[in-house]
């Protein structure tokens, strides 16, 4: 038993360590608890855990340095950089949305709350200058017919879907 505790905090630290390298590099960054070279069930280390690095590929001859490592000193940050690292790394463009929206739910560590998490999520998309965030003009144009702001029709249009997983999550992608 205290061998499985061991790796599940191998699992973790890895796993934090690549939400590190994911906002450092904007990228998608994971580790696999399948092991890699040298790895024999049950002996999961950190000399044998593969991290797999990064999403998108980078161009051939590209590489990337880290300069330095976040010092996150907060539990809600450390959930919303573990939340980015799992949208990045999807393949599905809805978990993809449903963790960025999870993220901007959540209230900075240092603040205290204001207003609900719906209206603060939807405040930040609509404060979003315009030149960072080129809409389509086919978008534009459902927006003025609907007469909405962007995030309240993100809000209401995929509501459906956002209301099972704005939530506080009660799993934390690193913590298996």
């Amino acid at each position: 038993k205290r061998q499985i505790i061991e790796q599940e905090k191998i699992y973790e630290t890895l796993s934090r360590f690549c939400d590190y390298l994911s906002w450092e590099w904007n990228c998608g960054v994971e580790c696999s608890p399948e092991g890699g070279i040298g790895f024999r069930a049950g002996q999961l280390t950190l000399e044998n855990m593969p991290i797999y690095v990064p999403y998108p590929p980078l161009p051939k001859g590209v590489s990337r340095e880290l300069d330095h490592i976040p010092d996150v000193q907060s539990e809600t940050t450390r959930l919303a950089l573990s939340l980015m690292n799992e949208a990045r790394c999807s393949s599905s463009p809805f978990f993809s949305f449903i963790n960025y929206w999870k993220v901007l739910e959540l209230s900075p560590a240092e603040t205290a709350k204001k207003g609900n998490s719906e209206d603060r999520a939807i405040e930040w998309i609509n404060n979003i200058p315009e030149h960072k965030l080129p809409l389509d003009e086919r978008i534009q144009d459902e927006l003025a017919r609907r007469g909405k702001s962007l995030g309240k029709y993100l809000w209401e249009d995929f509501r459906n879907a956002i209301v099972h997983v704005t939530r506080k999550p009660s799993l934390n992608p690193n913590n298996p």
